[in-house]
């Protein structure tokens, strides 16, 4: 019987001389087994919460979790449009231009992050298609109506 040791070093040494070997047979024993799969993937997702946090923000944004953090650190922990913190247990959304990046499936360059921001921020600015000008016409709408407080 193997060691750990021995086991992993076969691995290895079998992952070199069949690329792509493991990955089919592991692709294969997921489509088979979709229950355990699926469930096997929420218990590690949940058990490493920030890893899954790091592989969204490189995956999406080219970012990692430290340039992130180093961003909100700048922005002294605040959204960058209302700046007020999170809601506790949230995170601040990354906005991005997305004219920089078209084509490229919805995910960013890391070039064109402009800040981050609450999910409501993001929605207003997308809603206003990230046009200043759409935004004053509301801010000014807005103003037509306040009434003091």
């Amino acid at each position: 019987m193997r060691t750990r040791e021995q086991s992993a070093a076969y691995m290895r040494e079998y992952r070199k001389k069949h690329p792509g070997a493991s990955s089919r047979l592991t692709t294969r024993w997921a489509k088979a087994n979709r229950e355990s799969d699926r469930k096997y993937k929420k218990k590690w997702q949940d058990a490493h919460p920030e890893s899954m946090r790091s592989r969204a923000l490189k995956h999406k944004y080219g970012i990692t979790l430290e340039e992130y953090n180093a961003l909100l650190l700048k922005q002294n922990g605040v959204c960058a449009v209302c700046k007020t913190p999170p809601l506790k247990g949230k995170v601040l959304n990354v906005d991005h231009d997305h004219r920089c990046c078209v084509g490229r499936n919805g995910k960013c360059c890391g070039k064109c992050i402009r800040g981050l921001i609450h999910q409501t921020c993001n929605l207003m600015l997308g809603g206003a298609k990230d046009s200043p000008t759409i935004l004053r016409l509301g801010a000014e709408y807005l103003e037509l109506f306040r009434t003091e407080e």
